[in-house]
């Protein structure tokens, strides 16, 4: 199935940082929406399990700026290796679907 459409997955180690990539993200139209969570993650880091409370976003965007979106979350992130997925949307709202692509390069 051809798609154009993504909605990537990233957390930051905090408010601050997330304020920041969510601004810069739009204001570089490399996302037309991002949207923020208070979430607990668990996971093992370098055989350690940790609990760490992070700000989730969640970026509406498209195929094509998935890897400029990539490189500005590494640059912008003080996390060694940061979550970056991008879930492909395969059906949605013709006209929010339209809007993403209006609002992003």
């Amino acid at each position: 199935m051809d798609f154009t459409n993504l909605v990537v997955i990233t957390a930051c180690p905090n408010q601050s940082e997330a304020d920041l990539v969510s601004r810069s993200l739009i204001a570089e139209k490399l996302a037309a929406c991002v949207q923020s969570s208070v979430i607990t993650s668990r996971y093992r880091w370098r055989g350690k399990i940790e609990v760490k409370q992070e700000v989730r976003l969640l970026i509406k965007t498209k195929v094509s700026c998935f890897d400029e979106l990539v490189r500005h979350i590494r640059e912008s992130l003080s996390y060694e290796n940061p979550e970056i997925l991008g879930l492909p949307v395969l059906i949605g709202s013709e006209d929010y679907l339209s809007w993403i692509n209006d609002e992003t390069i």
